[in-house]
């Protein structure tokens, strides 16, 4: 397949000339590869088409109200389908597909949609870094398709991501067509409202106190206060009965420490230790530090995962490329 950049005109093309579409996401989904998952399938099956989602694990019980009763792939969308569409993922490594399927090699026409500026464009991709999400980039697709319709629920979907991926508009990807399309999203009769309460006002007593915990006892400063690394051990996550699926905010309660630039959330999964980072300086990019990792994502947000033998060998190894930071 031949590996290509391309426009929102080829890529609305795509979503014309295929009758029955197969979207999946990333690993983990959260609110962008969730919302505008759901978004792309809605819109596509209020247009004539036959769309639905793959989730290879069931999204966290924050977006239950979003996925609950949506277009969910079974075995016949997964047999049947004549295309695929890859949502805000970089690399096929972080593809949440099937066993067995290698999207390197897909065995359907496969196109990515992407915001991420270290995608690989390793299949045809309409990637628009300049994007404050996957979701605002569906947005624009839909506006290449002007004889199709968006609906309310499917504008609601996209404010999900929109949402999701800004941190409700606070973050530095936030831009004028950012607010422009949100916008457009409302006047379309997106429900912001309840996309707001459900992301930001809608946190369990377990997980608030799982926060207390962590930020009292967990958190470690480095670099004269500027580094803040929070350690999310099992035996934590087992007394507050979390999943931390179902707590992506965590790691902006310990963005709010003030005197910070740079964060970390370290947890572990698998035998690994998976780390979440943030940038509150555009001078410090944590998504060269990812990169050196062997992770990726945005300058000022990314994640990668370090293999070591305990948490305190695996925040050393992350400590070690922060301060060159510094």
């Amino acid at each position: 397949m031949a590996k290509a950049q391309i426009d929102y005109p080829a890529a609305a093309d795509f979503l014309k000339r295929h009758r029955r579409l197969l979207i999946f996401a990333h690993e983990r989904p959260d609110a962008d590869a969730v919302g505008a998952s759901l978004a792309l399938a809605a819109f596509l099956n209020d247009n004539g088409r036959r769309a639905a989602v793959y989730f290879q694990e069931t999204p966290g019980c924050q977006y239950r109200r979003y996925y609950a009763g949506a277009a969910l792939a079974g075995a016949e969308d997964l047999a049947e389908a004549d295309g695929w569409v890859l949502l805000d993922t970089p690399n096929p490594e972080r593809a949440a597909v099937p066993d067995g399927w290698d999207l390197r090699a897909p065995a359907r026409p496969l196109l990515v949609i992407d915001h991420h500026p270290d995608n690989r464009l390793f299949a045809p991709t309409l990637l628009d870094a300049a994007a404050a999400a996957s979701a605002e980039i569906i947005y624009r697709i839909s506006r290449e398709l002007p004889e199709w319709r968006l609906t309310p629920a499917a504008a609601t979907l996209l404010m999900l991501g929109l949402i999701g991926d800004t941190g409700g508009f606070r973050f530095e990807n936030t831009k004028p067509d950012t607010l422009r399309h949100a916008a457009s999203l409302l006047e379309l009769g997106a429900d912001y409202s309840q996309v707001v309460n459900d992301l930001f006002f809608n946190i369990p007593l377990n997980q608030q106190q799982l926060e207390a915990d962590l930020i009292r006892h967990h958190l470690h400063l480095h670099c004269n206060g500027q580094f803040a690394c929070a350690v999310v051990t099992p035996e934590l996550l087992e007394r507050h009965g979390i999943d931390l699926k179902n707590a992506e905010g965590v790691i902006d309660t310990v963005r709010a420490t003030a005197g910070t630039r740079v964060v970390a959330l370290l947890s572990q999964r698998n035998g690994s230790y998976k780390v979440s980072l943030r940038s509150k300086d555009r001078a410090l990019s944590v998504g060269a530090v990812a990169r050196a990792l062997n992770g990726g994502g945005h300058e000022l947000a990314a994640g990668c995962t370090i293999e070591a033998g305990s948490f305190e060998a695996a925040e050393q190894i992350l400590l070690a490329h922060i301060q060159e930071l510094f």
